[in-house]
C-alpha cells in the first residue's frame, strides 16, 4: 500500500527497500532501494542497501558501483567495509 501511495516519494521507497531487505526479500528491496536512488541521489542510505540488496541477488557490477557511490556520500560510514568485503570475497575466483 505504501508503494502506492508514494511511488514518487524516495523516503517511503527507502523504507520499503529495508523493510524487504530485512524479510529476506532482496529482489524487491533492490528495486524499491534503486527508485530511491533514483529520486533522492544524495541518500547514502538509498544507495548502501541497494549494494547489499544487489549483492544479496549475487549483482556484483551494480552492489560495486552502489558502493562506489555510497562511499563518495559518508566515506567513513562503518557498514562499507563489511559490505566492501563481502562484495570482494564474491568476486574472488
Amino acid at each position: 500500500r505504501a508503494a502506492e501511495l508514494g511511488p514518487a516519494n524516495a523516503r517511503i521507497q527507502l523504507m520499503i527497500g529495508d523493510v524487504s531487505l530485512r524479510l529476506g526479500r532482496p529482489g524487491a528491496a533492490a528495486a524499491a532501494l534503486g527508485r530511491a536512488a533514483e529520486l533522492a541521489p544524495d541518500a547514502f542510505p538509498a544507495h548502501l542497501g541497494l549494494a547489499a540488496a544487489l549483492l544479496e541477488l549475487g549483482e556484483l557490477e551494480g552492489a560495486g558501483v552502489a558502493l562506489t557511490r555510497a562511499r563518495a556520500l559518508a566515506p567513513g560510514h562503518p557498514r562499507l567495509s563489511e559490505l566492501e568485503e563481502r562484495l570482494a570475497r564474491r568476486r574472488a575466483p
